[in-house]
């Protein structure tokens, strides 16, 4: 296999801490390579550097200079005062002044066509010919539509996060390069999009370098992980189910070891406690190894491994129940909702960005007004609500102040606890805590919010969007606390790894008025609106069937006046086309001035033509006839 890009002893350091430690790892020829990590192990640093928008310490990067590299940032920047399609095609500036040309000529044309105008066009036509520019313009409009873009007219400037990143992939595919780096394609794309990009990824025939929580990404896509951690790498061969494989005799393996290490320890202790003070050189080595296995276990285990969200109070009968709920503005986003939530029900909340998802959830809160239905709430339900745009943390507080509501000791699991002590299970550790807001990560706030809302301890938790930003090893002890907790919950998320993992129960709005309710996981959602899919089309397809058999009947008639006219009429015609016909052959045979030849064997075509027609209509008029 080609090598495409070489990595040698790179290493990275921001003050004192050490993000790159001399790390090398290869990419070859359409492999496809995920690099994973916990928030702030370099990933995107990496990804950084290895396309010269950093520089490394010390090290050395090679990339394969016969191979086209393409680059998509985790916050992708667009031309402003672009169009949709103008950014797509940024990278093939000849083949859009190509496109604008030919349009603006056109219009002339059909104006006031004159044949300098003519002439101008077929000119730019070859030019495109030979650039294959038609086949690139549908392209775009394959990529746009795909996605849910088809105003290319729009300007990049009033695009969301989520369609910015639709653009920029679209811009991505368009280069057809040999080679992608990818950091968090998938952040801010609704689940449509991330299907849409998984099989994009799955079709790809290059090399593909990847930095995503996405695990269906990993588990489908990718076929080798390199996981980042403390400055250093590891390579496992495979996708992500064998990365787990791995990880887990590997824990399997470390556990042994500790505990033989633990044993090693309790023995040197003893040996250590009845040695004199001045004791001999000889000895020496088995302090010093006591004092080196003791460090190695100095490592505990990660603090948030233990958390869980509390429950303030218990559920009462009626804990949340909606009927004919609706909203509409210009048009209806939804309507005629129904459902009471069970006790210990969560629900997946999913749709298209800008669908209505976090409208229908804070209609239920009470924060905006429905325009038709009730929604009760119990007298019981406590909700608590971890927001998408992360709006509950003041800017300018710090760490340690966002949690002064709850004082200087709150509860938590049944125990009182310090709030630093608390803050230091979300690694917000001691140093951390005079830091502001805004100078936090994206994985940071997420953090510090799930922070809170394990402090308040409701009984009904509403987590919109609760995966962005948040890294694997978060990512499933956020899962077990979901999975562990004994009240209610909304999961807005485009995570279908996530969804399937936590959900009871999925609802789908904005594909169809009336929200689509189905029990179960995520794939179970999809299982059954494939199903549902499948059936409105056969009983769509039968309903035409039965229409075009009423068709039919309502077709047969009689054999009356009207059609013995049509057959008279008809038959006299034959012997018109065949007359004419015996005529145009007898030309031909006795022809001498052979220029005639081809305006007569085209008539005599067209003739044969009519008659195979007026043929066919006298033997459906004669059969209707025997029929009587």
């Amino acid at each position: 296999m080609v090598n495409i890009l070489s990595i040698e002893k790179v290493s990275k350091q921001y003050g004192v801490t050490k993000v790159l430690d001399e790390i090398n790892f290869g990419l070859v020829e359409n492999q496809k390579i995920a690099l994973i990590g916990s928030n702030g192990s370099g990933k995107s640093t990496l990804m950084k550097i290895v396309m010269g928008d950093e520089t490394a310490d010390s090290g050395n990067i090679h990339k394969n200079k016969n191979f086209k590299f393409a680059y998509l940032s985790q916050n992708p920047k667009l031309t402003a005062g672009n169009t949709i399609f103008e950014e797509v095609l940024q990278d093939n500036q000849k083949e859009l002044r190509l496109l604008e040309k030919f349009e603006k000529i056109t219009l002339e044309i059909s104006s006031n066509s004159t044949d300098k105008l003519i002439q101008q066009l077929a000119n730019i036509q070859d030019e495109m010919d030979a650039l294959d520019v038609w086949s690139i313009d549908n392209k775009v409009r394959q990529y746009l539509h795909q996605i849910g873009i088809d105003d290319h007219t729009a300007k990049v400037d009033s695009l969301s996060g989520g369609e910015i990143k639709k653009v920029a992939l679209a811009k991505i595919f368009l280069q057809q390069a040999d080679c992608l780096f990818l950091d968090e394609p998938t952040n801010h794309l609704d689940t449509y999009s991330i299907e849409w990009l998984e099989q994009m990824l799955i079709d790809y025939k290059g090399a593909l370098l990847l930095v995503t929580h996405d695990r269906y990404f990993l588990t489908n896509v990718i076929d080798t992980i390199v996981n980042l951690d403390r400055g250093t790498l590891k390579v496992y061969e495979g996708n992500y189910d064998k990365f787990l494989e791995s990880r887990a005799l590997e824990a399997e393996v470390e556990d042994k070891t500790n505990k033989n290490k633990s044993s090693f320890l309790k023995r040197e202790l003893v040996w250590i406690n009845k040695q004199p003070r001045a004791r001999g050189t000889k000895a020496k080595y088995r302090v010093d190894q006591f004092e080196d296995i003791s460090a190695s276990l100095s490592y505990r285990p990660d603090p948030m491994g233990e958390f869980r969200f509390g429950l303030s109070r218990k559920l009462g009968n009626t804990i949340l129940e909606w009927s004919q709920l609706g909203k509409k503005y210009d048009k209806w986003l939804f309507k005629n909702s129904v459902h009471k939530v069970l006790e210990g029900e969560k629900i997946g909340i999913i749709g298209k960005n800008g669908a209505g998802k976090s409208t229908f959830i804070k209609i239920l809160l009470d924060q905006v007004k429905a325009d038709e239905g009730r929604v009760i709430v119990g007298q019981n339900t406590h909700f608590c609500y971890l927001d998408q745009n992360r709006a509950f943390l003041n800017e300018e507080d710090t760490v340690l102040e966002s949690m002064s509501e709850f004082g200087e000791f709150l509860s938590f699991q049944g125990k009182t606890i310090h709030v630093n002590s608390f803050l230091d299970r979300f690694h917000f550790y001691t140093d951390s805590h005079s830091k502001k807001i805004k100078l936090l990560s994206g994985g940071e706030r997420a953090r510090l919010l799930l922070a809170r809302m394990m402090a308040t301890e409701g009984n009904f938790l509403i987590l919109d969007e609760p995966t962005n930003d948040l890294d694997l090893l978060t990512l499933r002890l956020l899962e077990e606390a979901v999975l562990a907790y004994e009240g209610c919950a909304f999961i807005i998320s485009h995570d279908r790894y996530f969804l399937d993992r936590v959900c009871t129960s999925v609802i789908e709005i904005g594909e169809e008025v009336t929200p689509f309710y189905t029990p179960g996981n995520f794939t179970i959602f999809k299982l059954l609106k494939e199903k549902r899919a499948l059936e409105s089309f056969e009983l769509k397809q039968k309903q035409e069937l039965t229409q075009k058999t009423e068709k039919s009947k309502r077709k047969v008639k009689k054999f009356g006046y009207k059609e013995q006219n049509e057959l008279k009429k008809v038959l006299l015609k034959i012997d018109e086309l065949e007359a004419q016909k015996e005529s145009l052959d007898e030309q031909i045979v006795n022809l001498v001035n052979y220029d005639k030849y081809n305006d007569l064997a085209q008539s005599l075509k067209t003739i044969k033509h009519d008659l195979e027609s007026i043929y066919q209509r006298w033997e459906d008029l004669e059969e209707l006839k025997e029929a009587q």
